[in-house]
C-alpha cells in the first residue's frame, strides 16, 4: 500500500467513503434503470473498486475523495461495457442492445438442412 493504511485503517477508510458509491450510482440511475443489469451487482463491484482505490491511493497525487470518485466512475463505464453487461467478449463496442430476428436464425437453420440433404 501505498499510503501506508494497515488492514484496520484501510477498512474504516472504505466505510468512511461507502457513500461515494451511492452519489456514482445516482449519477447513473438512468442508465441503470434502462440496462437488463441488478443494482446489487453494480454495487458490488464498485464496493471492490472502492477498496482497490483506498488499497492504490497516493497521498502526494491529490485528495483521497477525488481519487476514489474518478476510480467508482471507471469502474461504471467498465460496468457498462458490452463484456459486462451481455457476457460477450469479441463483440462491437456499440452493439447495445442489438435483436437479431427469429427469421435469420430459421433461415439459417434451412439452408443447413439444404446442405445436408444433398
Amino acid at each position: 500500500m501505498k499510503n501506508g493504511f494497515t488492514i484496520t485503517q484501510r477498512n474504516a477508510v472504505v466505510e468512511q467513503y461507502l457513500w461515494c458509491i451511492d452519489t456514482v450510482m445516482a449519477q447513473y440511475t438512468a442508465w441503470m434503470q434502462a440496462e437488463p443489469i441488478d443494482p446489487d451487482d453494480v454495487y458490488q463491484s464498485l464496493a471492490v473498486r472502492l477498496v482497490r482505490a483506498v488499497n492504490s491511493y497516493d497521498p502526494n497525487k491529490g485528495y483521497l475523495k477525488e481519487y476514489i470518485l474518478s476510480q467508482l466512475k471507471r469502474e461504471m463505464v467498465r460496468v457498462r461495457s458490452t463484456q459486462a453487461v451481455y457476457g460477450l467478449t469479441q463483440a462491437p463496442a456499440n452493439i447495445g442492445s442489438t435483436i437479431v430476428p427469429l427469421t435469420i436464425a430459421v433461415r439459417q437453420e434451412s439452408c443447413l438442412e439444404t446442405y445436408i440433404a444433398v
